[in-house]
């Protein structure tokens, strides 16, 4: 298959498919997911995620939009999986990253600062830490709330499933 091959390619040469491997692997993660294969989903999310560290290390800024996500994407896997606090750990770790990203470029990363804090909200609240659970959620909305007002239309879902998730975590 395409992910073994890649890893033959990868010991032959790592700095040329390293990122085609990371990326192949997370694909995987999400084919895993999506058939509700949750430890496989784990595994392979966190080899794309321990690839994708390694690039970061070489040139973060070119990374790390990619690295947030996959973050957040094995948080998710490790969430159904029902590891609760490794969730919270990977989303977390994607939280501080995509505020970085936000804080360099507002314009590109204010939608998705809010989507990603939602879901660390999410995991926190299932690990019982309810008090950061409803802050994350307060958070989230609040950020929400700033984007609905600039275009209720294309952020009105958002914000109105937000508002759901924060009435679940007081």
């Amino acid at each position: 298959n395409a992910v073994q091959l890649l890893r033959r390619l990868y010991e032959e040469d790592p700095e040329q498919h390293r990122s085609l491997l990371a990326q192949t692997l997370r694909s995987l993660d999400g084919a895993f997911f999506a058939a509700e294969r949750f430890a496989e989903s784990c595994v392979a999310g966190e080899e794309a995620v321990a690839l994708q560290r390694v690039l970061c290390a070489q040139d973060l800024d070119a990374h790390r939009p990619r690295l947030a996500q996959f973050l957040r994407s094995y948080g998710v896997s490790l969430h159904e999986a029902e590891r609760y606090e490794e969730a919270c750990a990977a989303k977390e770790e994607a939280v501080v990253l995509q505020r970085q990203l936000y804080l360099q470029k507002p314009e590109t990363y204010a939608t998705d600062l809010p989507k990603f804090i939602q879901q660390y909200g999410v995991s926190l609240f299932s690990a019982e830490r309810f008090a950061d659970a409803r802050a994350a959620s307060e958070e989230a909305v609040a950020l929400q709330r700033v984007l609905f007002q600039r275009a209720p239309d294309a952020h009105r879902r958002y914000l109105t499933a937000f508002l759901r998730r924060y009435g679940i975590s007081l």
